[in-house]
């Protein structure tokens, strides 16, 4: 009997192709998870209250201490010294100018009075725009920039979506070690009651509302046991998708590298939005590998040029 080698390069496709399916696979297995998001939950997660001392006198000195040393600091800028290393000045942008210069992935709501800028916060003096820097960091209104001058020595940015419905909302920025977690904190009883003034602020998830209803449920023992069992035609005929995958990805795959998405008809519209923006700007996309879960989307993917997978086995259920 002769054997056969395979070679390097058919070891790194399968390779390859078994990484996109399971891709694929945790994919669906997530949305399976989120379609749960109504369900009841029995999990109890523990709360954070903020206590406040009730030592008077010693927060009375304290406030005028602190008073006294923000008037002497606040003569040469418009941020004291107590918040110099994150906060050194601040302007202001057309709202519309900077969403257009920067995407950011989502759509933009329409800009109206009250909610026309953005506001931009800068953490260093080396950060500051040498355009009306006295006015960026002195006791003077803020100034309004282009974005391109307010923008100018950012070396980095992080941008906030915040809410603008005028709500009673703040927004803390705390000196720490970097997080790109956004806590949220309301006041409320901790026990999944709703919104009262009268409660601590305590940490609560993104999707608590102030009705007490959360948006983001876990879902129970039982659900998890039904989706095991619409998991297993993935399983079970995973060897023939394989088969079906593979000169897909050979086809698509350069230098062992391939992008990989997903998409639904409900999500149509994102897709051409995505192929056609790829086309104004001239970019590639023949990398690109569509996993599609219905006949519909992937014949719009073909018809625009990119290269689509669908299997009845794995893609309905």
């Amino acid at each position: 009997m002769v054997r056969t080698r395979r070679s390097p390069t058919s070891k790194r496709n399968e390779n390859l192709i078994i990484m996109v399916f399971v891709s694929l696979l945790s994919f669906y297995a997530g949305s399976l998870f989120s379609m749960q998001a109504s369900m009841t939950t029995t999990a109890n997660c523990p709360t954070v209250s903020l206590s406040v001392s009730n030592d008077h006198s010693i927060t009375e000195e304290l406030s005028e201490k602190s008073a006294e040393s923000d008037d002497n600091n606040m003569k040469n800028g418009r941020f004291p010294e107590t918040v110099h290393r994150f906060a050194t000045g601040m302007s202001r942008i057309n709202k519309d100018e900077f969403t257009n210069r920067f995407e950011m992935g989502v759509p933009v709501d329409q800009s109206k009075p009250g909610e026309e800028e953005v506001l931009l916060l800068y953490s260093s003096e080396r950060a500051l725009t040498k355009k009306k820097k006295a006015e960026v960091t002195g006791l003077v209104p803020i100034p309004r920039l282009s974005v391109e001058d307010a923008t100018e020595n950012c070396e980095e940015m992080h941008i906030v979506l915040t809410d603008h419905t005028n709500r009673k909302q703040c927004v803390a920025l705390v000196p720490q070690y970097e997080s790109f977690h956004i806590q949220k904190w309301m006041r409320v009883d901790g026990q999944g009651g709703k919104m009262d003034a009268t409660e601590d602020l305590r940490h609560v998830s993104r999707g608590y509302q102030s009705n007490g209803r959360e948006k983001f449920r876990p879902p129970e023992p039982k659900h998890t046991r039904r989706f095991w069992e619409m998991l297993m035609p993935y399983i079970q005929n995973i060897d023939k998708v394989l088969d079906k995958l593979r000169p897909l990805v050979e086809k698509v795959a350069k230098n062992n590298q391939l992008v990989v998405m997903v998409c639904n008809k409900g999500q149509s519209e994102l897709l051409m939005n995505f192929v056609c923006s790829l086309k104004a700007r001239g970019l590639d996309y023949s990398q690109v590998l569509l996993f599609a879960t219905d006949v519909e989307t992937k014949e719009l993917a073909e018809s625009m040029g990119v290269t689509a997978f669908y299997d009845e086995i794995v893609s309905d259920f």
